[in-house]
């Protein structure tokens, strides 16, 4: 719960690049790395996942999905275990009646291996644009 709130503040108060330098840090590991998943990292994972959850039940506002992500993704740091951070966005239309508006919509969510730690993406349409850090070879690597 300490981790939520001290990223809710970090987002809140400070500006994007003092961030940013926490997403590209020293745990990038190579996907092979990740693929070749132990059963200690995939219990890591599926823990830091179920404290997260069980601290967003019992925290009294709701942190966004960013919030959320970097919280883990900072609880699994420290176990040496590393993740990668996806950063998603949708076009949503604005039933206000005037004209065809269009409201930009993100969302953020973080996985380790092939676990969802949180916040996974709906069939909703939300589209990946990047992923922190990079993957090897990929369009931001």
């Amino acid at each position: 719960m300490v981790w939520v709130g001290l990223f809710q503040a970090a987002v809140l108060l400070l500006p994007a690049r003092r961030l940013l330098p926490d997403l590209s840090g020293d745990d990038r590991i190579e996907a092979a790395a990740i693929a070749a998943d132990g059963g200690n990292r995939t219990a890591s994972a599926r823990l830091v996942r179920d404290a997260v959850s069980g601290a967003l039940r019992r925290l009294p506002w709701t942190p966004s999905c960013l919030v959320l992500a970097l919280a883990a993704r900072r609880m699994l740091s420290r176990r040496g275990i590393a993740s990668r951070l996806h950063i998603g966005v949708d076009l949503i239309s604005d039933d206000s009646g005037i004209g065809e508006a269009r409201r930009l919509s993100a969302h953020a969510w973080l996985t380790c291996g092939r676990i969802g730690v949180t916040g996974l993406p709906g069939a909703d349409g939300i589209r990946e644009i990047a992923v922190f850090p990079p993957e090897p070879g990929g369009l931001d690597g």
